[in-house]
């Protein structure tokens, strides 16, 4: 499956509703709970959206021996949407945002915000999805990472907690920088990766 295929199949899903909420929208008549599945439902397309474009960005660094795994699950529901392994054996979990380009990405007040809407706790559970990946596969560290299309971050990136906050088009030059030197252990991380945290199927 593909990065962002089990976004779409939500956003398919969520968009549907319940059969007598379409019959009544068939009809001219929006439920609420029907309107707020169709906005869930553009949520959810736009994430399959930006976990996509992060893919294509994550290309190259299959020939620089980075290890490259998308749309991963870890415990029953939740997913990961980009895993990899440096040449140095370092574990990085990248989460995809495809946000409003008017909705500039900035800390106030020690807030994370896009425009009016705290976005902290999308924040900080990206944070706390990598730390889990980590323990699953037994890595000696982890560095989360949110990458942000559409939306300008502040600062070209920002730092919340142990979460680096990036424009995307940022996210390939940070990699590399952190690629080090080839580490054999890094091989046996990525196998584990692999095995542990098994392809996302919605």
């Amino acid at each position: 499956m593909s990065a962002g295929n089990s976004a779409a199949a939500h956003a398919a899903q969520v968009g549907r509703g319940r059969l007598w909420q379409r019959l009544l929208a068939g009809a001219g008549y929006i439920t609420p709970g029907y309107a707020q599945a169709q906005q869930q439902a553009r949520s959810w397309g736009e994430g399959a959206v930006g976990e996509a474009w992060t893919k294509k960005l994550l290309a190259p660094l299959a020939g620089e021996s980075w290890w490259v795994l998308h749309d991963r699950r870890i415990g029953d529901r939740a997913n990961l949407d980009h895993v990899l392994v440096s040449p140095c054996a370092r574990l990085v979990v990248v989460d995809s945002k495809r946000w409003r380009a008017d909705w500039p990405v900035r800390m106030a007040r020690g807030r994370v915000c896009r425009g009016p809407v705290d976005v902290t706790e999308e924040v900080a559970k990206a944070g706390r999805l990598a730390e889990w990946a980590r323990q699953t596969v037994g890595a000696e560290s982890v560095l989360p990472i949110v990458a942000v299309h559409g939306a300008p971050v502040a600062g070209g990136g920002f730092q919340e907690g142990t979460v680096a906050v990036l424009p995307a088009d940022r996210l390939l030059a940070e990699l590399r920088s952190i690629a080090g030197q080839q580490d054999p252990r890094a091989e046996e991380l990525a196998a584990k990766a692999n095995r542990l945290l098994p392809r996302y199927v919605q």
